[in-house]
């Protein structure tokens, strides 16, 4: 996978992220890569992980004391995402506080993701300082995010289910399927640091609770 960035927006710090973001552009003359032509042969059919019910996905979450990034979309016409300061539930979604210098109207179809394993579809409409999300659903858990004993020592419905799917995918490009490590690499210096700050946020919930 390659990527090339178009649009870089960002703030010193979250104090200032009530104002306007900072922001790099491209250079006009920028050449980006064409994307890989589509694979031949008819694309695998998603897996079926069982539906969850939002409110009880929603409990979930807020109950973790997650962080909660919503994403709309730009006036570029790209989903971008930020972290919202409140996340409150309400009888038919949230209501959220997020930055002054968001950037987008805050109006239209969304996402409400919770650290990438609870993630909620709606519409959202901006009210002064507050933007009001009705949920349509909460997307499905996939089984590496719900339990981490899945991604090494996955079930036989979760290793049939990614590996079918996996090597129809492989097929079509006619390339071999990867192989996984039998057990759990070491976490890299930046997951350690990651996962010491995310201790530390939940040390602080807890005195401050």
């Amino acid at each position: 996978m390659e990527v090339t960035p178009v649009r870089v927006l960002w703030w010193d710090n979250p104090a200032a992220m009530d104002g306007t973001p900072q922001v790099w552009e491209a250079p006009a003359d920028t050449v980006y890569p064409s994307s890989d032509p589509a694979a031949p042969g008819a694309l695998s059919a998603a897996a079926k992980w069982p539906p969850r019910n939002w409110r009880e996905t929603a409990d979930h979450a807020l109950k973790r004391g997650a962080a909660g990034h919503l994403t709309l979309i730009d006036e570029r016409g790209f989903p971008l995402p930020i972290r919202a300061r409140e996340v409150r539930p309400t009888d038919d979604g949230f209501d959220l506080v997020v930055p002054g210098g968001a950037p987008w109207s805050g109006n239209g179809t969304a996402s409400l993701s919770f650290e990438g394993l609870e993630t909620f579809i709606g519409e959202c409409r901006a009210d002064g300082g507050r933007i009001h999300m009705t949920v349509e659903r909460a997307m499905p858990f996939h089984p590496f995010m719900n339990d981490q004993r899945e991604m090494w020592h996955p079930s036989e419905e979760t290793y049939n289910g990614f590996m079918s799917r996996l090597k129809h995918e492989c097929d079509r490009r006619g390339v071999p399927v990867p192989v996984l490590p039998e057990e759990k690499p070491e976490p890299t210096a930046g997951a350690r640091l990651r996962m010491a700050r995310g201790r530390n946020q939940v040390r602080a919930r807890v005195e401050m609770d």
